[in-house]
C-alpha cells in the first residue's frame, strides 16, 4: 500500500474499514454522501453553463440538466481538494434517475489534469445529433483517454458502478455487469507526469443535448488504491471546555480535556482517534462518542490527555492537536494555554 502524503510530510495510510456481514473491505478513501452537506476538505463542486443544478440530497449527490440548459459544454460535478499521483484505482455508484432516450448526456469519472484536460470512463446517452448519430448502439458505456473515444459498448444499465485505474502510463476503464464482474471497457494511453484531480460529473454540449430533462446521482465514491495528496485543514479546539484561561499544571497528575469542534465544513465524529496528537500526547481511551460543546447542534468530540504526557513547557502560550479522519483527510488545530507552575 502506498503512502499518505501531506504538505512534504509522509504519513503511513490509516486503512478503514466498511463492513458489510461479515466481510471487511479496505479503502484509502471513503465517502457516502450520507450527510446532504458537501465535505469541503474533500470536494468542490462546480457548475458550467447556465441551467444545471448540484446538491446533496436523499444520501447521494444529485444532478439535474433542465430543458432549457444551454452553453457549449454544460453540467455540474465534483472535484476532489486531495490529488492522485502515481499509480491509482478509483470508483463510484451511479443512478440515472430521469433518463430519456438519446437525451444526450454523459455520466463520468474523471481523472483531471487540468481545468482543459480530464479523462473520464462513462455511462453516455447520445443524443439525435452530433458526432455519434451514426451509432447504431445510443445507450453506452465508453472511455475518453488520449486515444479519444473508445470501447462503445451497448447496454440497458440505469444504474451501476464505473472504475478507473491508471497503472504506469496506461488508463483502465471499467463498469460493473449484472454477474457482479468488472468488465474493461477500453486501455488506453495516460500521462503519468502529473498529480491529478479526480472527480464525478453529468455533462452535455450544445450541439448534442436533446432538451429533454436529465437527472442523475452518485453515491459510494471510493479511492481503492494509491498516493494522496491532501492539503491540512484547520478545524477549531477548545482546551478545557468552559475554562479560561486554559490553565495547566504540567505537575499535574490528572488529564487535559480538549474538544474538536464540528462546524458546516469539518464533522469532528469522523476523526480517526488513534491518528489524534495533542503537545505530542495521544489522548486516553476514555470519554464519550460525541458531545455537544458549544451549542450549535452540531456533534463534538472531547478527548482526554495525561497531563504529565504533554510535551509543553513554563512560558508556552499555545498548544496544537494533530490528526486524521477515517477518510484520511490530515487536520489540526491550535488554542491559547497558560502554563502555571
Amino acid at each position: 500500500m502506498k503512502l499518505f502524503k501531506s504538505l512534504g510530510f509522509l504519513f503511513l495510510i490509516m486503512l478503514f474499514f466498511l463492513f458489510s456481514g461479515k466481510t471487511a473491505y479496505a479503502f484509502i478513501l471513503y465517502d457516502d454522501f450520507n450527510n446532504n452537506l458537501i465535505n469541503s476538505s474533500l470536494w468542490s463542486d462546480y457548475i458550467l453553463g447556465n441551467g444545471p443544478i448540484i446538491s446533496e440530497a436523499n444520501k447521494r449527490i444529485e444532478i439535474t440538466l433542465p430543458t432549457n440548459s444551454t452553453g457549449v459544454v454544460f453540467g455540474a460535478g465534483y472535484k476532489s481538494i486531495c490529488q492522485l499521483s502515481g499509480d491509482f484505482d478509483i470508483q463510484v455508484d451511479y443512478m440515472l434517475l430521469t433518463w430519456p432516450p438519446e437525451n444526450g448526456v454523459r455520466v463520468g469519472l474523471n481523472a483531471i489534469y487540468s481545468d482543459e484536460i480530464s479523462y473520464q470512463v462513462e455511462r453516455v446517452s447520445f443524443g439525435p445529433t452530433g458526432d455519434f448519430s451514426w451509432i447504431q448502439e445510443r445507450e453506452v458505456y465508453l472511455t475518453h483517454f488520449e486515444d479519444g473515444v473508445k470501447g462503445i459498448k451497448g447496454t440497458n444499465d440505469t444504474s451501476g458502478k464505473l472504475r478507473l485505474k491508471r497503472i504506469g502510463n496506461t488508463f483502465y476503464g471499467y463498469y460493473l455487469d449484472p454477474n457482479i464482474n468488472w468488465q474493461t471497457i477500453h486501455a488506453g494511453p495516460a500521462p503519468v507526469d502529473n498529480e491529478v484531480n479526480f472527480g464525478i460529473a453529468a455533462w452535455s454540449h450544445e450541439a448534442n443535448f436533446a432538451h429533454q430533462e436529465v437527472k442523475v446521482a452518485f453515491d459510494n465514491f471510493i479511492v481503492n488504491d494509491g498516493e494522496l495528496i491532501c492539503p491540512i485543514i484547520e478545524v477549531l479546539i477548545d482546551i478545557k471546555p468552559g475554562s479560561f484561561p486554559n490553565s495547566i499544571n504540567l505537575k499535574s497528575k490528572g488529564n487535559v480535556s480538549v474538544a474538536i469542534l464540528s462546524n458546516s465544513f469539518f464533522d469532528a465524529t469522523t476523526i480517526d482517534r488513534n491518528t489524534v496528537i495533542f503537545a505530542g500526547a495521544s489522548p486516553l481511551p476514555i470519554g464519550k462518542s460525541y458531545e455537544y460543546i458549544n451549542y450549535d447542534e452540531l456533534p463534538d468530540v472531547v478527548l482526554h490527555f495525561r497531563t504529565q504526557s504533554l510535551n509543553l513547557k513554563f512560558g508556552d502560550t499555545e498548544a496544537c492537536l494533530t490528526g486524521m479522519t477515517i477518510n484520511g483527510q490530515s487536520f489540526k488545530g491550535c488554542d491559547s494555554v497558560r502554563i502555571v507552575k
